[in-house]
């Protein structure tokens, strides 16, 4: 989102076909909540949208709400990352916690673009702050 906010392209690996289930900051609080006052003990609840969505719309929606024109930049995929698709069932956390995730994708996206935009300046600040940081690994990632 930061990218595409600054007008950058997107790096999209292995033409983004994997997918994913994104669920929106809110929903999870709310379901670690639960987890936390109704869940039982040691049981494992996937708190999830259920909806899988590829690396690649997701790409396109964020570019499309943020006005970004900029083409993506396509990149082979990661040699050890083979996750292909990874989506979550809700059946055990709706069935056992009553918990469902209800803020939608679309809505997701566009409030925390939003929040971004709000508050680029602080995300500039902690980027200038980690640059040294950031530069050693891509240094690293490019070694390799």
């Amino acid at each position: 989102i930061y990218r595409a906010l600054r007008q950058m392209p997107l790096t999209i690996e292995s033409e983004g076909k994997a997918t994913r289930d994104f669920i929106y900051v809110d929903d999870i609080v709310q379901g670690l909540t639960l987890c936390g006052s109704v869940g039982v003990a040691g049981e494992t609840y996937n708190l999830a949208s259920g909806v899988e969505t590829s690396i690649l719309d997701l790409a396109n929606r964020i570019n499309g709400l943020s006005n970004n024109s900029t083409p993506m930049e396509f990149v082979p995929g990661r040699p050890w990352d083979h996750s292909g698709r990874r989506f979550g069932s809700t059946e055990k956390a709706n069935r056992e916690l009553g918990f469902e995730a209800v803020v939608g994708l679309e809505e997701g996206l566009t409030r925390t673009i939003d929040w971004t935009r709000n508050n680029m300046t602080l995300i500039d600040g902690c980027i200038a702050r980690h640059a040294s940081h950031m530069d050693a690994i891509r240094q690293d990632t490019e070694a390799r």
